[in-house]
């Protein structure tokens, strides 16, 4: 048995300030189950500068429950993918690595293992895409109407 591996370089472990805007961009995506069972998606989300440059590399979990569509929505408005009101879109991998979206940035704190206090960026909110919201529909993508808020492609 053998295996590939590409040697990176890691990215500095500055942390960003808190409530800044910085252009998230889709890296990876992954689907499976939340901790609870429920079906979700792990996004891995670049925070990139007005210049261009990847300020860190931020793990954003989207859980599909009702209690949690309000964030959905928020991602799929702010990726510039949001169908007419009603209309169903079908998300996987390909839809969404690569997109591009404006997010806020919020700190949290938590104590680790050996009691120090530490910080880590977290995406606070995904802002809304400009006013030309896609109320003609989604140009980037299938949607189709489906018998859920919304459908996994491939499970």
């Amino acid at each position: 048995m053998a295996f590939s591996y590409v040697h990176k370089i890691p990215e500095p472990a500055v942390l960003i300030e808190d409530g800044r805007e910085v252009l998230g961009v889709v890296n990876s995506v992954e689907f499976g189950l939340s901790s609870q069972g429920n079906e979700m998606a792990t996004m891995k989300v670049q925070a990139v500068d007005d210049d261009g440059k990847v300020l860190r590399t931020i793990t954003e979990h989207l859980p599909f429950t009702e209690k949690a569509e309000w964030k959905l929505n928020q991602v799929i408005d702010s990726l510039g993918l949001a169908a007419e009101t009603g209309e169903t879109l079908e998300i996987d991998e390909q839809l969404l690595t690569g997109q591009k979206g404006r997010v806020r940035i919020g700190v949290d704190s938590y104590t680790d293992t050996s009691g120090n206090l530490q910080k880590v960026n977290r995406i606070a909110a995904w802002l809304s895409s400009s006013g030309a919201a896609v109320a003609a529909g989604c140009p980037n993508c299938p949607h189709r109407p489906a018998e859920a808020p919304w459908r996994l492609l491939g499970g």
